[in-house]
């Protein structure tokens, strides 16, 4: 055992108090964090609950479909599912049909996809609205080199939406845990298990970010240690969480236990 130096329960109550509070609010943000995941992916394969299908969709897509077919027939999300009525049938089949041939842009073969477009798919997919990412017409103009891209697309997330997440979740995610990792270098335990607990929410991360980018472009395979990732980073933060707040409240200060 480590008995050199100050420790957790040598803490004055006010800095105890100070890392209890920020330890349960950490949690809870973690907690929530892995809800918003839970409920943003649980329907992407058009089935209720979460699953590494969901994941495997988000990320990597769906192989050999194009995305327009994923998004209309094989796994639509909440937006699309109007489109799954037999009233639209012939047109999401032209659709698919379309895209799978090459897109073409001549004007016999590019007008229906206009007409269906401009009747159901401009209010979500224009610069200014909801789906503005993926605009489909500028200046009231459906414009062919807008809708062929999106629709041509495999289904797998774009390198510009993982760099943006990844910049987001590997700052953010590593400064909370170099936070809780250096509460854990207090804990007046053996410098192997600090190493461990230290390490093990980073490694996390590390796997948790990187599965997004092996799924989207090695193997959809990478979808399980994705979904392993999520597990693990709770898990450590839970043991961190555990033995800083036994090493807070129920050890003895070293002066007593002397």
């Amino acid at each position: 055992m480590d008995r050199q130096g100050i420790h957790l329960p040598d803490f004055p109550l006010p800095a105890k108090l100070l890392c209890t509070a920020v330890f349960i609010l950490i949690g809870v943000g973690i907690l929530v964090s892995e809800a918003k995941v839970v409920l943003k992916y649980r329907m992407v394969d058009g089935k209720p609950g979460f699953s590494v299908q969901d994941l495997i969709l988000s990320f990597h897509g769906h192989p050999g479909a194009p995305l327009v077919e994923v998004k209309l027939r094989l796994a639509p999300s909440a937006d699309h599912k109007e489109f799954q009525k037999p009233m639209y049938k012939e047109q999401v089949d032209y659709l698919i049909k379309w895209t799978k041939e090459g897109c073409s842009a001549s004007e016999e073969d590019f007008a229906p996809v206009v007409e269906m477009i401009e009747n159901n798919c401009v209010n979500c997919h224009d610069p200014d609205a909801v789906a503005s990412s993926t605009p489909f017409w500028v200046d009231r103009t459906v414009k062919h080199d807008l809708v062929a891209p999106v629709f041509s697309r495999s289904g797998a997330i774009s390198a510009t939406r993982l760099v943006h997440l990844t910049h987001i979740h590997l700052l953010s995610n590593v400064m909370i845990f170099a936070l809780t990792g250096i509460a854990v270098l207090f804990c007046r335990t053996r410098s192997g298990l600090k190493a461990v607990l230290v390490l093990l929410p980073l490694i996390a991360v590390a796997l948790d970010i990187g599965s997004w980018w092996l799924t989207a472009y090695v193997s959809y395979l990478f979808a399980y240690a994705l979904m392993l990732s999520g597990g693990l980073m709770g898990l450590a933060f839970l043991l961190q969480f555990l033995f800083v707040m036994h090493g807070l409240w129920l050890q003895r200060p070293q002066a007593e236990s002397a």
